[in-house]
């Protein structure tokens, strides 16, 4: 008969994947019925061409520091979007 950690370790590794499995996925938009958009046709950049995208990626700084208008990167990226 084993020893009684190894019963203890196992009832806690049951215990835990039980949680886990319980587990929901959470939901980050604010609000919550706000549309989670995707943009899957983002290209992924050569660290030779970064220096071209130094625009891009001032627009995208910006947002994220609440400088930049969210509405007019979605109007520029659905215009790409529609080249």
């Amino acid at each position: 008969m084993p020893p009684l950690h190894s019963w203890l370790i196992r009832i806690a590794a049951a215990a835990l994947a039980l949680q886990c499995a319980l587990a929901g996925a959470v939901d980050f938009r604010d609000p919550v019925d706000q549309p989670f958009v995707v943009w899957p046709n983002i290209p992924v950049v050569r660290a030779s061409d970064l220096g071209d995208y130094d625009g891009d990626r001032k627009v995208f700084a910006d947002l994220h520091a609440a400088k930049g208008d969210p509405a007019t990167v979605l109007a520029a990226l659905q215009a790409v979007d529609s080249l």
